[in-house]
């Protein structure tokens, strides 16, 4: 077989597009003892899928001999927790849906008051209370201040000490 015959038919199989025939061409060059030297490469391929076509699965397959229909006992049990998994999932579903309608309720009920003071009141209870929050974050952040300038006095003094040496 011509050279440029085979790395043509080689190229088709490749892609995936020879038809039976000219598989069957390859496999007789790549059995022949003259193959091209840059063709050795491939001749595995073609050797396994010779050999491949005879090897026959000899053994039987025993599951499928021995398997058994499913008896009564079985196929309740298999009832019995379908319809228990069942019930728990409504279970489940109707608690949800349950205490969201309780949550949802109580939501729409926040920040809303009827009398004015009352709302005042609130509104300075809230306040107050942001207030002190803030306090409290400023005096952290003066004692982070005073550390601040404390850790600048200590190095400088260390970093002026070397420089003398």
């Amino acid at each position: 077989m011509e050279l440029s015959r085979v790395e043509s038919l080689l190229k088709t199989y490749f892609e995936g597009n020879t038809s039976l025939t000219e598989e069957k061409e390859l496999q007789l060059y790549f059995s022949s003892p003259n193959i091209d030297v840059h063709l050795v490469k491939y001749q595995p391929i073609f050797t396994f899928l010779a050999g491949a076509k005879e090897v026959q699965f000899t053994k039987q397959v025993s599951e499928f001999k021995n398997a058994k229909r499913k008896t009564g006992v079985s196929k309740f049990i298999i009832y019995a927790v379908s319809i228990a998994a069942s019930v728990i999932v409504s279970v489940g579903l109707g608690n949800y849906f349950f205490f969201e309608s309780k949550s949802l309720k109580n939501a729409e009920d926040l920040g809303t008051f009827e009398d004015p003071r009352a709302a005042l009141a609130a509104t300075q209870k809230a306040l107050s209370l942001l207030s002190s929050n803030l306090n409290v974050g400023i005096n952290n952040v003066q004692q982070i201040d005073e550390y601040q300038k404390t850790k600048d006095k200590i190095f400088k003094r260390t970093s002026s000490k070397n420089e003398e040496l």
